[in-house]
């Protein structure tokens, strides 16, 4: 039978497929689209437009932001009264690059990196009865590379024939090493990659095949990457903070996103991988009670305790038990003047804070779906049995 968690686990995918699109090794890796229906109407977000784009292809005049102007008084005149004014609409650009920060040992020179997009070209769709119609071909690219760490400055290096796909690399000392007793190492180097789309928009056909779709950078070391400091609220005597600060003092915030979100690759207490994701996932464990020896927990077997004796009996050893635990936790706990380096909520919900500016900067493409859902849902349901994406 299926479980609630595989179903949310497809929700999620085909979320993803609905905005986003395929990714390598998809079964939809080599899709086509309607002719009619460009990639970049049929997918909200994950592509990146060139860098020297007119203004007409990097603007989507569906997505400007409005902001209704406050109004009301001392008086009680509101939204009920006075119909809000509306605020002149900003311009908002689609993305033409998207980066990752991380923190590596002095001793690293290289990282490796790996770009992967997918390439839509208009084709024919060789239908013999509709030798005209053509369609959108995906094509999956993926390169793989080593870009150097250099002492100072910013390096560049262009993707062998991705007629413009370039990553530039910046590197410097963390002057800040951290609160004192969560230090980092001396020497340690703040990375961070972005991958650029500078493809020329006059030597591609069409302006769709001049889009990066479905990128994403994956960053690879394998000596570890380091652990982010956690800096914030480093003086703070609010008793919730500080046991959740205890609580997660192992969860580690590896990498942060730029016009995108981040997800790391944990192995035991080693990040050798972190990888950009344009819809960030945050996992809540689920919560169950300990099974202590000679304790009764189950809420149904204590309502039915009849006597003092009984209530006892089921519950005597837990004030035993829960001081040995207290014990436990003392001598795991890490002394009082070293600060927790990890986020206070959890190490996945931590790609939440991480990519602060990809919900910033692509709020609008959310705000989009909205307005756009159905329409693009009867679509869909349109092309089911006329001619499905193959």
């Amino acid at each position: 039978m299926i479980t609630s968690a595989e179903i949310r686990t497809k929700l999620i995918e085909t979320l993803q497929l609905d905005l986003v699109g395929p990714g390598p090794g998809h079964a939809l890796e080599a899709e086509r689209l309607w002719e009619r229906e460009p990639p970049s109407r049929w997918y909200l977000t994950g592509f990146l437009v060139p860098t020297e784009a007119p203004e007409s292809q990097r603007h989507d005049p569906e997505s400007e932001e409005v902001l209704d102007a406050v109004v009301g008084s001392d008086e009680g005149t509101g939204d009920d009264d006075i119909e809000p004014d509306k605020a002149p609409a900003r311009k908002v650009f689609l993305p033409s690059s998207l980066g990752i920060s991380v923190l590596v040992p002095k001793e690293v020179k290289t990282l490796a990196a790996e770009v992967r997009w997918g390439d839509y070209t208009k084709v024919s769709a060789q239908d013999p009865e509709h030798p005209e119609r053509k369609v959108w071909q995906r094509t999956q690219r993926s390169h793989a590379v080593e870009v150097s760490l250099a002492p100072s400055g910013l390096g560049r290096t262009e993707l062998q024939d991705s007629r413009g796909v370039c990553l530039y690399v910046s590197a410097r000392d963390v002057s800040n090493l951290g609160p004192k007793g969560g230090e980092l190492r001396a020497g340690t180097r703040a990375v961070s990659v972005f991958v650029v789309n500078e493809r020329d928009p006059e030597t591609e056909a069409r302006v769709d095949e001049g889009h990066l779709f479905q990128a994403q950078l994956i960053l690879k070391l394998k000596e570890g990457f380091v652990a982010r400091p956690n800096l914030r609220g480093l003086v703070d005597d609010d008793a919730d903070e500080r046991i959740a600060d205890l609580q997660y003092r192992d969860a580690f915030e590896f990498s942060v996103g730029h016009g995108v979100s981040t997800d790391a690759v944990v192995e035991g207490d080693m990040c050798r991988e972190v990888r950009s994701t344009w819809i960030p996932v945050a996992a809540v464990e689920k919560v169950d009670p300990t099974s202590i020896a000679g304790v009764e927990l189950a809420m149904e077997k204590l309502a039915t305790v009849q006597t003092a004796a009984d209530a006892r009996a089921a519950l005597d050893a837990f004030g035993t038990e829960y001081g040995a635990w207290i014990v436990a936790q003392r001598v795991a706990a890490p002394p009082r003047n070293c600060v927790p380096r990890s986020p206070r909520t959890s190490s996945i919900a931590a790609s939440s804070r991480a990519s602060a500016s990809h919900r910033d900067s692509r709020s609008w493409r959310t705000r989009s779906c909205s307005r756009r859902f159905a329409s693009r849902t009867a679509r869909w349901r349109s092309r089911q049995g006329s001619e499905p994406r193959s």
